[in-house]
């Protein structure tokens, strides 16, 4: 009965004049990022990049990608991508003779682009009245991060970034 009741539905809307364009639903996914390198435009896989995730970051880097913070929407700078919201260590440089140290030096950790194993996407499906085809505009990408704890036991992900569309 259901099936009956959204074909009459999709007709009638289908010989609706006023409705060119109809929006059917919200749809959000998470993928796996080793299963989405079909995604890459191929002029990117014969350069050094062979992963989606380091693709991402390549274009975020090259300004080609806008990311921002997933909480608070603050643009990311693309030189700044590698660093986004990693841990800094302060280490004690010494002269390499003597027990003594000299100065402290502050690194900065950056991320490794292989540690984006999924990727979140959010699209809206829509239907096109006029050529009854169904198509799909994307919202936005989050890149999310595998954390682990000190042992390096798997804890769960971590929303690193948003690409917005």
């Amino acid at each position: 009965m259901k099936k009956i009741t959204i074909t009459i539905a999709l007709t009638s809307l289908l010989n609706s004049a006023t409705a060119q364009t109809l929006f059917l639903r919200r749809d959000t996914a998470i993928l796996k990022s080793q299963e989405c390198n079909w995604l890459m435009p191929l002029e990117f896989k014969i350069d050094s990049v062979s992963t989606i995730s380091e693709w991402f970051v390549c274009s975020i880097q090259k300004g080609k990608m806008q990311a921002v913070d997933c909480i608070t929407g603050e643009n990311i700078p693309g030189q700044k991508i590698l660093y986004w919201n990693m841990p800094a260590d302060t280490v004690a440089v010494g002269d390499g003779v003597n027990v003594r140290f000299d100065h402290f030096v502050v690194t900065q950790h950056e991320i490794d682009p292989s540690k984006i194993t999924r990727i979140k996407i959010q699209q809206d499906w829509y239907l096109d009245a006029s050529s009854g085809k169904l198509f799909s505009r994307i919202n936005f990408i989050d890149l999310m991060i595998e954390l682990n704890d000190p042992l390096g036991m798997f804890l769960g992900y971590k929303f690193f970034c948003r690409i917005n569309y």
